[in-house]
């Protein structure tokens, strides 16, 4: 990658530690109460607002984050996405139709696939 390609993959990879941060930041609080408030806003407000962001970027870079083809960060926001899945409770790649193209696109990479078929 030369540095424009860099620069882009970093701004992605920014985008998604600010999304990690604020998942972390939900699941630390130690009240009940402001914990419950904090997962609502999360689910409502920040994770289809960062979600939202990531799917259009996928659909604007021939199916990848950054450059149109396959980086490190789409392996590590794909990482993080089975964790928010688990986090949310819910399924993510389904509301996400670019995210989950993504997903299948590299899930099905022969090295890749036979990785998650041992874990």
């Amino acid at each position: 990658a030369n540095a424009w390609e860099n620069m882009q993959i970093d701004i992605i990879s920014g985008t998604v530690k600010d999304f990690a941060i604020e998942m972390s930041t939900t699941y630390k609080e130690q009240d009940p109460d402001k914990r419950a408030e904090n997962m609502k806003v999360f689910k409502e407000k920040t994770a289809p607002f960062y979600l939202n962001i990531l799917d259009e970027t996928v659909k604007n870079n021939n199916g990848y984050l950054a450059n149109g083809k396959l980086s490190w960060v789409d392996l590590w926001f794909l990482g993080y996405a089975e964790t928010l899945e688990g986090f949310l409770n819910e399924p993510l790649f389904d509301k996400y139709t670019n995210i989950k193209a993504l997903k299948d696109k590299v899930y099905a990479i022969p090295n890749i696939k036979k990785w998650i078929d041992k874990r």
